[in-house]
């Protein structure tokens, strides 16, 4: 990923789920102090850090940086674990700063932002020797993962707004100029689609964002503070993490999907369009695997349907990962609680057929013509809101599709449900 210059706003739900993640930490770990230190050229400070009396550290407080002698300078630095279990015997460490405040014994991760640049660290502190068990590694490691995962879409929704503003003012400035320049209206027009269709991604963006990737954050906020008011017993721990470090790994996976699909949106896909023979059941199982947590999140009921053996079809498998990951979103989209999603894979013996099929909001004749038609129209007004919003995710699985040397049908009506089918040569 290039670097940016966004500024990282963290929000005030987010600094909370941190807040009660160290005070948990704190108390589960029986040490005085965990921290999330942030680093802000020239200056290191104290962001986070867990409530506790014996807690001598208060968020603001802040050194410089370089030569500071503190162990995160030397976790940020060397971008990897310091455990230090007694400063005190450790000829390295007995005259760092934290002595000062008998913080003899230290276990700290670094914290990278989306474009690789230190953020700063997570680290537990003990005014005592403390080795620090093979299990504290672990839950440090795996939360300093999720707290990477957030900052990863705290970077998009920040990106994403700066863009989306910076779009907006240029398209009012195309219009003034349209009205200004007549002989110049037909290029003018072709420059603002583009700009809307470059805003209606951004606008699908952030509602994959809030759909699905807050909600399961809510989630893991809701067991940590059942975890911290004791409605979960300790013993029953170690399953939580293991079963929020599967659900982070869910989350990282939709977050790797979403970039992977920014980049093939941002850029020519006909660098895409190499084409060979795959047996597509790997990769419809991949996408049932990610669509199933989304679709547990909404309470949608997902099924995956294949015909057995190998099913061959000549694809790009990018362009085809992105072809259904829009037609499952739509179908996702415009589905209530308790509908029924079902994705299948049949074998044509040449080729493939794809399907996606919804019991959701389903089409109208108005809008079934749109969408078989010319996708760059305005969608019909026919009363029903969810029939907006259709159109970038599905001109852009039209795309790939065509570019696939398949097509693409569409069927459906109104209150019974959608199917879109995705025929592929072999």
């Amino acid at each position: 990923m290039p670097k940016t210059t966004v500024d990282l706003h963290i929000p005030d739900n987010i600094l909370q789920i941190w807040q009660d993640f160290l005070n948990v930490l704190s108390e589960v770990l029986a040490i005085p102090a965990a921290l999330i230190m942030r680093l802000e050229q020239p200056y290191i400070q104290v962001f986070v850090s867990s409530k506790g009396k014996d807690n001598p550290y208060h968020p603001g407080e802040r050194e410089i940086f370089d030569q500071s002698g503190l162990y995160c300078e030397h976790v940020i630095k060397s971008g990897s674990k310091l455990l230090v279990p007694n400063a005190l015997q450790d000829q390295n460490w007995d005259h760092n700063p934290d002595i000062k405040l008998n913080m003899i014994s230290y276990l700290g991760y670094p914290i990278f932002k989306p474009d690789g640049e230190a953020f700063g660290t997570l680290c537990v502190l003990d005014n005592k020797e403390n080795s620090y068990s093979p299990r504290a590694e672990k839950i440090l490691e795996h939360y300093r993962n999720l707290i990477q995962h957030e900052l990863a879409i705290e970077y998009l929704n920040s990106h994403l707004g700066q863009e989306n503003a910076g779009l907006n003012d240029y398209v009012n400035d195309l219009l003034d100029k349209n009205r200004i320049i007549s002989e110049q209206s037909e290029q003018l027009r072709e420059v603002n689609d583009q700009l809307n269709s470059k805003i209606e991604v951004l606008d699908w963006l952030v509602k994959v964002i809030s759909h699905d990737i807050r909600g399961p954050l809510g989630s893991f906020q809701k067991l940590l503070r059942m975890m911290e008011d004791g409605s979960i017993p300790q013993d029953e721990y170690p399953q939580l993490i293991q079963a929020l470090h599967r659900q982070s790994g869910q989350l990282f996976n939709i977050v790797d999907e979403m970039l992977d699909g920014i980049r093939i949106q941002n850029s020519d896909l006909a660098e895409y369009a190499s084409l060979d023979n795959h047996d597509l059941t790997p990769i419809l199982e991949s996408l049932y695997h990610l669509y199933h947590f989304i679709a547990t999140q909404k309470r949608i009921e997902l099924d995956l349907e294949m015909d057995s053996g190998p099913v061959l079809a000549r694809i790009n498998p990018k362009l085809l990962k992105v072809a259904i990951r829009n037609l499952l979103n739509n179908a996702m989209k415009f589905s209530p609680e308790k509908a029924k999603v079902r994705l299948r894979l049949r074998n044509l013996e040449p080729g493939a057929e794809i399907s996606v099929i919804d019991t959701g909001v389903g089409l109208s004749d108005g809008m079934l013509s749109y969408l078989r038609g010319d996708m760059s129209v305005s969608a019909p007004e026919d009363g029903n809101p969810l029939n907006k919003g259709y159109g970038f995710g599905l001109g852009l699985c039209k795309d790939c599709v065509q570019r696939m040397q398949g097509i693409l049908e569409i069927s459906g009506e109104p209150a019974k449900g959608a199917t879109f089918t995705i025929i592929l040569p072999n």
